[in-house]
């Protein structure tokens, strides 16, 4: 957008572009005017204004907000299109200088078709921004329009579309207007929910008919699970907390193999994340039905095919960062389906708990998946 005060001042520029830009200037100058009623000898190129179109996009601007609350009226928004003329004979009568003027013009423009302002050379006071040149292709029908209005012979000529030319109004400033309407701004209508975010099972391996966790953050309580395309709802779930955790129970008859896992609030439904299923009896650990345990309490760890367990593994949720952080306890019970140790010496927080199995005669001791609880005093 180039902004004017003056809608000659856009004619300026391109005389000026043209007088300053044109290797060897024309000896009778540059002028904004009209053709000449009869053909000239000398050299000159007239740049002659013939019509105005706004532009429509800009038909329905707003008031511009000054710096100070006041409102200024928006600018006219135009396009030029202009008819550029050139002029000269040479001593044999041919129109040398009009040709060479008019291919001229054509070099300048074509290698610069945006114009910044202001421009070094004009006043001040000659427009601010910038301004495209672009020549309109022509027709016969146009050149016929373009000269019978103008009752002359045919000069040679080129043919000009300017824009945007934007004419700043000249309309007092309006009164100021607050920032934000009395009273703020308040949005109305209707609202979507969330839909429930899944960010980790737990354990990610299970047997069939075993306790899950399903970790995450829920906006509205979750009322069914989805393992795969079995839908698990009401007894199977246990609501660990409504907002950020569910146990879920799995069917006996789950097919091993790994399953998609998601969790729905009504009809919204959480990203899937992956659970490996092993058959039912396979070594593993049921998730606690309770997101805590107290820290001096014995605690009972249920599973699957945990008779040789001879180690208890338990290290921060959050992460290891030195080997210490990894303890070690000893069973005071171990029995097929349950585990019970006292994990003593543990500060408060959330913890990895996995059971060690011994299977003797020197075969490596293998590990269930981890579960997760929270200590507390």
């Amino acid at each position: 957008m180039a902004e004017f005060t003056n809608l000659y001042h856009a004619s300026e520029v391109l005389r000026h572009v043209l007088e300053t830009r044109i290797s060897q200037p024309p000896s009778g100058g540059v002028l904004v005017a009209p053709p000449p009623d009869t053909n000239t000898t000398n050299e000159e190129i007239r740049i002659s204004l013939l019509w105005v179109t706004e532009h429509a996009t800009h038909r329905s601007d707003g008031p511009l907000r000054n710096h100070d609350g006041t409102t200024t009226p928006p600018p006219s928004t135009l396009s030029l299109f202009v008819l550029v003329t050139t002029y000269g004979e040479g001593p044999s009568k041919n129109a040398d200088g009009a040709h060479r003027l008019l291919g001229e013009v054509a070099r300048v423009l074509h290698a610069e078709p945006t114009l910044s302002l202001p421009m070094a050379g004009l006043p001040g006071n000659s427009g601010m921004g910038k301004l495209h040149v672009a020549l309109v292709p022509v027709t016969p029908e146009l050149v016929e329009k373009l000269f019978a209005p103008l009752q002359i012979k045919h000069r040679p000529f080129l043919f000009y579309e300017i824009w945007p030319v934007q004419l700043r109004s000249l309309l007092p400033p309006g009164a100021p207007t607050p920032v934000v309407a009395p009273g703020g701004i308040r949005l109305s209508g209707p609202t979507t929910d969330p839909r429930p975010v899944l960010s980790r099972v737990v354990p990610s391996t299970q047997a069939a008919g075993g306790f899950l966790r399903l970790d995450g953050a829920f906006t509205s309580p979750v009322d069914a699970v989805f393992i795969g395309s079995t839908r698990l709802a009401g007894a199977s779930l246990v609501a660990l907390d409504p907002q950020r955790s569910v146990g879920v129970a799995l069917p006996a008859g789950l097919p091993a193999g790994v399953h998609k896992v998601s969790v729905a609030a009504g009809p919204l439904q959480s990203d899937a994340l992956d659970l490996r299923v092993v058959d039912p009896g396979q070594r593993s650990l049921d998730v606690p039905q309770a997101l805590a345990h107290a820290q001096g309490a014995p605690l009972v760890l249920t599973g699957w095919d945990l008779g040789s367990a001879d180690l208890v593994y338990v290290w921060p949720d959050g992460g290891v960062f030195s080997p210490a952080d990894v303890r070690t306890f000893v069973p005071s019970a171990v029995a097929s389906g349950s585990i019970t140790v006292a994990l003593s010496g543990l500060p408060r927080g959330d913890y990895r708990i996995a059971a060690r199995v011994d299977l003797g005669s020197g075969a490596p001791a293998q590990f269930t998946p981890y579960i997760v609880l929270e200590l507390t005093p």
